[in-house]
């Protein structure tokens, strides 16, 4: 574990935390699939089979998988205008044909194969739950990005021109799926087991968890940095609003990387009989990063004040004509003054530009927004303990009673 959390750190720190759909995500992605190989089977070897084939081709010939289990936005008010979702529309003896959609598919233009999932939900059908993969040029699928968000010049843009994952829409027009490239598939016209199908993905997803926490450390990391060196040109630091926010940055990073320490040191069982990082304190992680974030950019902003805005760069700093004015007035006899510069810019990537927003929409979402997260922790934690010990203190049973006697 220490050292796969190694390998993470390694890569992490090359884009500041930034890039969260790098290969080496997309790899751990492909072992919790291995690792649940025979839950998905069910029983059925072939897919099994099917499983670790598909693991050994895309790791021996260094392939890129995109992969993704959300479904196009609808209007939930209006089911009679919903488009429906992924499903099965033939099942054959050599395969199944597939048609609909799935959004944010993350690096799907530069993938090889795409890795299909499905998480749970309400009122899911047998036809509509899918495991399987297929290449990214399958007759029928359709790759439809968003919008690139490098800006029209790359100068003075450290991060976006450089780590902009394109997200995408991939449509499935009646896609054959071939038997050997299916993972899991539901028996036709019986329910689903929700329970089943949320352990089967969940199984899948818990890996890839603490590789999103384990990279959002280091963009703490990076973000604390990116403070305390705007506080320290700005000349800031003895103010106590600016030590308010470099705590409220260190606390937040420090409690992450505990969550982290424990879940790496109390590792579980998993399906396969790896040991796995304890979901646990890595889904408390993921609740403060996402309850957190948005106020850390906010206090980044604060700090960096109006500057952020609007910081010279060197195009305008060397030009023949301005150059000197533009040192002369917003420079001055400050040997920092660039490194200055380049902070804020860097600041305006991360908090302000369109880069930056859809780096905070990744943290809130990608694994799930608040609600989802912290409804899953209370799941997994038990609260009979810590209502047994405030009954037993307010006097509800003699335990309590006896207690507070010999307290006093």
């Amino acid at each position: 574990i220490q050292q796969r959390r190694q390998t993470i750190d390694y890569w992490a720190r090359r884009s500041g935390g930034v890039a969260g759909r790098i290969p080496d995500y997309q790899a751990i992605i492909n072992l919790g699939l291995y690792d649940m190989r025979h839950v998905l089977a069910n029983g059925n070897q072939q897919w099994a089979d099917n499983i670790e084939a598909w693991f050994l081709k895309v790791r021996d010939q260094d392939l890129l998988q995109t992969h993704a289990f959300a479904d196009a936005p609808r209007d939930r008010s209006n089911p009679a205008a919903d488009p429906g979702y992924l499903k099965i529309v033939e099942r054959r003896n050599d395969g199944i044909v597939i048609n609909g959609a799935k959004s944010i598919a993350t690096i799907a233009p530069f993938a090889d194969e795409f890795l299909g999932l499905t998480s749970p939900r309400p009122n899911i059908t047998a036809d509509e739950v899918l495991f399987f993969a297929l290449p990214m040029n399958a007759e029928g699928l359709h790759i439809i990005c968003r919008d690139s968000l490098i800006p029209r010049s790359v100068s003075g843009h450290p991060l976006a021109p450089h780590w902009d994952e394109l997200d995408a829409y991939v449509i499935f027009d009646h896609v054959f799926v071939p038997n050997d490239r299916i993972f899991h598939l539901h028996p036709a016209d019986t329910p689903v087991d929700s329970n089943l199908l949320g352990m089967m993905f969940f199984g899948i997803i818990n890996w890839a968890l603490w590789h999103i926490l384990a990279r959002a450390s280091v963009k703490l990391e990076l973000l604390l940095g990116l403070a305390n060196g705007l506080a320290d040109h700005l000349g800031k630091q003895q103010d106590p609003a600016t030590a308010s926010t470099l705590s409220h940055i260190a606390v937040h990073l420090e409690s992450t990387q505990a969550l982290l320490f424990r879940a790496e040191h109390e590792p579980i069982a998993s399906a396969s009989g790896m040991l796995q990082p304890n979901p646990k304190p890595i889904t408390a992680g993921r609740i403060a990063v996402v309850d957190h974030h948005p106020q850390i950019l906010q206090l980044i902003r604060e700090l960096s004040g109006s500057g952020i805005l609007m910081s010279p760069q060197q195009r305008e700093l060397g030009h023949p004509e301005i150059g000197a004015l533009m040192t002369s007035h917003f420079a001055g006899h400050d040997p920092r003054a660039k490194d200055r510069f380049a902070l804020q810019r860097l600041a305006w990537d991360l908090t302000c530009d369109s880069f930056g927003s859809r780096q905070l929409l990744f943290e809130m979402l990608n694994a799930g927004g608040a609600q989802l997260n912290k409804g899953l922790f209370l799941q997994m934690t038990d609260l009979g303990a810590a209502t047994s010990l405030a009954s037993d203190l307010a006097g509800i049973d003699r335990e309590g009673v006896e207690l507070l006697k010999k307290v006093r």
